[in-house]
């Protein structure tokens, strides 16, 4: 009997090992994937802008317009300052040279601010949902089970993207 009964608790005790809260995953900042930004409120329904998204952990970026066409390959780079490219055209700055409440900005300040300012305050093993405060307002961040970006909104601003991965 005692060993059926020590061998029914380490079964129980294993169960309920397995089923401890899993802490919510770093969010991935090195990747590539591509933006979609609803231009509904964001641009007042002038537009919708998708465009790649190039990150790295140490506070890189590039942002690569592919839509609409009139800005197809518009290039906002973070790297050592800041770049903005078109057709052969450079404007190379100091960071913080956009306006904080411009989609580019926004994002690259977000992702910066994930680094190490960016705080979970859900998780349900499937998604991760963090927020924070950048210099572009108070943002909201999801993630899957993995860590990467699924969707970046700042209310204030009426900025919402959704990104995908390729």
């Amino acid at each position: 009997m005692k060993k059926i009964s020590a061998f029914l608790l380490v079964i129980l005790i294993t169960f309920l090992g397995a089923c401890a809260p899993q802490p919510p995953p770093e969010p991935v900042l090195d990747f590539t994937a591509d933006v979609f930004i609803d231009g509904t409120s964001f641009t007042d329904g002038a537009f919708d802008i998708s465009a790649e998204v190039t990150s790295t952990s140490h506070e890189t970026a590039v942002i690569t317009i592919t839509s609409p066409d009139e800005l197809w390959g518009l290039r906002y780079k973070w790297v050592d300052g800041f770049e903005m490219i078109y057709l052969g055209l450079h404007c190379k700055t100091e960071k913080g040279y956009l306006p904080a409440d411009s989609f580019a900005e926004s994002i690259y300040n977000v992702l910066s601010s994930l680094k190490g300012e960016g705080v979970a305050v859900s998780f349900n093993g499937k998604v991760a949902v963090f927020s924070g405060e950048c210099p572009s307002g108070k943002y909201k961040v999801t993630t899957d089970k993995k860590g990467y970006i699924q969707n970046i909104s700042i209310e204030e601003i009426n900025l919402h993207t959704e990104f995908t991965y390729k």
